[in-house]
Parts: C-alpha cells; sequence; structure tokens
C-alpha cells in the first residue's frame, strides 16, 4: 500500500476538528446534562477525567489516519466522498460495535444515541477535511 498519498495536514486538521467537536458534544452546550443523566451519574461521581482526556488526542489520530489512508487507496477526495466514506467507516465499525455493547449491557437508548451521534459527526467531519486538503 502506498501512502505517500496521505497528507500529515489533513490529519492534523482532522484530529483537532474531531477533538473540538468531542469538547462541544460532551459541554453543557449539548449533550453533557443528557449523557450524564443517561449514565445515571454526577460529575462527581465521574471524577478526574485526566486519563480520557490523555487518551484522546491518540483516539483522533487513529481515527483520522484510518479515514486519511481509506481515502488515498480508494483515489476519494471532496466533501461528497468525506461524508460518503465517514458514514461507511461509522455503519461498518462503530455503529456496529455500540449496538452490541448496548444491547449487551442493556443501557438507555439516550446513551446511546449520544455516543453514537458522536462518532457520526467526527467521522463524517474528518472525512469532509480530509477530503477537502487531501484532494
Amino acid at each position: 500500500m502506498d501512502f505517500s498519498g496521505i497528507s500529515i495536514w489533513a490529519v492534523v486538521a482532522a484530529t483537532i476538528l474531531g477533538m473540538a467537536i468531542g469538547a462541544l458534544w460532551y459541554s453543557p452546550i449539548l449533550f453533557a446534562n443528557q449523557w450524564m443523566a443517561a449514565l445515571g451519574k454526577t460529575p462527581e461521581e465521574l471524577g478526574n477525567p485526566t486519563r480520557a482526556m490523555a487518551a484522546m488526542p491518540f483516539n483522533m489520530i487513529a481515527m483520522a489516519v484510518v479515514i486519511a489512508v481509506l481515502m488515498s487507496a480508494l483515489n476519494l477526495t471532496g466533501v461528497l466522498s468525506g461524508i460518503v466514506l465517514g458514514t461507511i467507516v461509522w455503519i461498518g465499525f462503530a455503529l456496529t460495535a455500540h449496538i452490541n455493547l448496548y444491547l449487551f449491557e442493556s443501557r438507555p437508548t439516550t446513551l446511546f444515541l449520544i455516543n453514537i451521534g458522536h462518532l457520526w459527526v467526527t467521522y463524517v467531519a474528518m472525512g469532509i477535511v480530509i477530503g477537502l486538503i487531501q484532494s
């Protein structure tokens, strides 16, 4: 596989965007309160988020690299390709994995929708950015 078509700038931009989406998505501006209620937790019960926050950049880089590799390998560019590929990756990996987790763990539907919605928005946004920069 040829990795020369992957733009480091596209990966960096997608990583930063993914982190920004997560920060906004799980903030009080959007879904923090609903997410905590669906978890049945208070901010105090959640404790210190340092470990999760430290892992986030690595997770976002991995997501961005995978989307960039797929876009390059499939010779995809542009906004529409980013939307389609982001959605396909989301369906194939995130949605299917989360459905099993939520069904086996009997978690609230609200929690499922908040978490899986975050991943869909993130994958699509990353696909758009990579599709525009990497073209």
